[in-house]
């Protein structure tokens, strides 16, 4: 049921998106991963993963 509910609210969300982080334990050596995501329904538009030299 959530899962519907989910998909309804990012069908009528007015997106406001903005580049987030997320914090991944396996990631902290080799790089992060940045998402391009809407702050109210969590929709994820773009994700960018930068590498550490």
């Amino acid at each position: 049921m959530d899962k519907i509910i989910n998909i309804i609210k990012r069908l009528f969300c007015k997106h406001e998106y903005a580049w987030c982080q997320k914090i991944e334990p396996y990631h902290i050596l080799s790089g992060e991963t940045f998402y391009y995501a809407c702050l109210k329904c969590g929709k994820v538009k773009e994700d960018m993963f930068i590498k550490y030299d």
